[in-house]
């Protein structure tokens, strides 16, 4: 039932409350829930960890000079930090306008067009790249929203080169059983989350053709960054969310990462970083 508890908070949070009234722009990624995301892990981050996990998810992948493709870049955050830290050229892909177009804004701004070129896609599923294109798919928890990932991951064996590696942290559901009030819930919610676990993400990836490097448990990472994100809505990070959005914005955000610490600790929902190699 905790799973139940953390999808409703959320639908609170992203559907009622009055801070997102306002028409969405494609998926989660509200102007103002942006901003909540990038209050709590950092300057164009919409996911947790920072570049720390980052690093952690490249580590011991040879990226200096190699083309990679970011599926789901949101704000560029990583992306940034891939093309400035580790020398690489990355296209970013995305399939919300908004955060495109914010984006490009921001890559001008750091003088990163060389490095960094953006794309929006209409269809999650089918990307605008040439067979054999790229040495490198990084996706920091982007493709837990994608319906169709055994699709998607074939599309990722077609752009890679031979020997391309792909390297994808993302959300799974433990028991993927639904019943018929989470099913209602999805509905509602509009089914964002698509959860699968890992282990079918392992037997998508092999019908793909990748060799399987790494299939590594990240869920105490995860279970730490929002225990972190939690305390500090207390402190000055909250401070600032109630000061531009109102109180009930704050109050709606805590619950939200009650229900996440839930089910991070129960096991219910687990994060996986996988590393696989194109044969």
């Amino acid at each position: 039932m905790k799973i139940i508890h953390w999808l409703h908070s959320l639908i609170i949070f992203f559907i009622t409350q009055s801070l997102f009234a306002q028409k969405p722009i494609i998926g989660l990624y509200h102007e103002k829930l942006a901003t909540i995301l990038q209050t709590l892990n950092g300057p164009q981050f919409l996911s947790q960890g920072g570049t720390d996990f980052v690093d952690y998810m490249v580590s011991g992948i040879d990226l200096n000079k190699k083309r990679v493709l970011d599926y789901g870049c949101g704000l560029c955050g990583p992306a940034q930090y891939l093309a400035k830290k580790y020398n690489v050229y990355i296209d970013g892909i995305d399939v919300d306008p908004r955060l495109i177009e914010k984006s490009q804004s921001i890559i001008k701004d750091n003088s990163l067009e060389s490095l960094i070129s953006l794309h929006l896609i209409n269809d999650s599923t089918l990307l605008p790249f040439s067979d054999e294109t790229f040495d490198v798919v990084f996706s920091k928890e982007s493709i837990v929203h994608v319906h169709n990932k055994r699709a998607l991951l074939k599309e990722f064996y077609r752009i890679l080169k031979p020997g391309g590696q792909l390297i994808i942290a993302d959300w799974f559901k433990k028991d993927i059983s639904y019943n018929a009030e989470l099913n209602n819930i999805s509905n509602i919610y509009d089914a964002v989350m698509a959860f699968c676990s890992h282990q079918v993400y392992a037997q998508y990836l092999n019908e793909a053709g990748f060799i399987i490097h790494d299939a590594i448990e990240t869920s105490r990472h995860h279970l730490q960054f929002t225990e972190q994100d939690y305390q500090e809505l207390f402190g000055q990070k909250g401070k600032e969310i109630e000061q531009i959005f109102g109180k009930q914005a704050l109050e709606g955000t805590i619950q939200c990462w009650i229900s996440n610490i839930e089910v991070l600790k129960s096991g219910e929902i687990q994060t996986y970083l996988f590393r696989a190699q194109k044969k």
